[in-house]
């Protein structure tokens, strides 16, 4: 609008010039008529060329003011993408891997000498997959897992990794080792239970977890350098996978180790 009345104005001293002249002049004086011709020209001339000038202005202006909008939807959008991704790594590695491949330690390897370690296993999965849609299951493993995650913030222990229908977590190894900590964990195993009971009765089907725990000395590092993977191997993972392979569907088995580590009695049905 102010382009459009400043360009108004300008081309109006056309018709006040001849408007002018008219009045104050006479028309057959040859000296008046070029120099009314000299002033309609430069009249015209500045008014063209301000013209020019002021679209010219006016455009990088508007295309600044695009360009500004955009970029801020573009840092927004950049905020939200990077607030997805650091849920997603949260859930898939520890938060102490994570710092430590912040502070780029790709080679990040430690012994922790008395860690509690929980590893749960689906029972009735592989049934399910042959009579459900892998969508179904999906969704069902999805929905537990969720429920595992939680379970994980709750009882402040460390969740390792998934493989397939297996969840790995552990107390006493990326946070500083504490007296309650294979309590915990046995507290977050019979929670567990409790999950998949819930799951099976709303869903009406035949599925349960067994889990094994056991303390023990363990190795964990990062793998990869492209793609991480945080991993753990020694007596206390094994001492898990054998107590969750040899236990029964329902039950947390506790390893006489971690029993007499901690100075209590763990075993529990769901």
């Amino acid at each position: 609008m102010p382009f459009l009345m400043a360009s108004c104005c300008g081309w109006g001293f056309i018709p006040l010039t001849l408007l002018m002249h008219a009045c104050l002049s006479s028309w057959e004086e040859a000296d008046a008529l070029r120099v009314l011709w000299s002033n309609l020209i430069k009249i015209a001339l500045f008014n063209l060329f301000g013209m020019l000038g002021a679209y010219e202005q006016i455009t990088q202006m508007r295309n600044n003011y695009w360009h500004a909008a955009l970029l801020g939807e573009a840092m927004e959008l950049q905020k939200v993408v990077r607030a997805r991704m650091h849920k997603l790594t949260s859930n898939t590695l520890p938060k102490a891997i994570l710092r430590a491949i912040g502070r780029n330690e790709l080679d990040f390897v430690k012994v922790f000498p008395q860690c509690t370690v929980l590893q749960a296993d689906m029972v009735g999965f592989t049934a399910l997959s042959a009579t459900y849609p892998p969508q179904k299951v999906l969704g069902i493993l999805s929905d537990i897992f969720e429920e595992f995650d939680r379970l994980c913030e709750e009882n402040d222990v460390d969740k390792i990794k998934t493989i397939g229908d297996a969840y790995i977590v552990c107390a006493g190894a990326l946070q500083d080792l504490r007296a309650d900590d294979a309590a915990r964990v046995v507290r977050m195993g019979l929670a567990m239970q409790q999950v998949v009971a819930t799951v099976r009765e709303a869903e009406g089907i035949d599925i349960a977890v067994r889990i094994g725990v056991h303390t023990g000395r363990v190795t964990g590092g990062i793998i990869g350098k492209r793609r991480f993977q945080f991993d753990m191997w020694g007596n206390g993972v094994n001492g898990a996978v054998r107590m969750e392979e040899t236990g029964e569907r329902g039950r947390v088995q506790v390893t006489a180790r971690a029993r007499h580590v901690h100075g209590t009695r763990m075993m529990a049905r769901a």
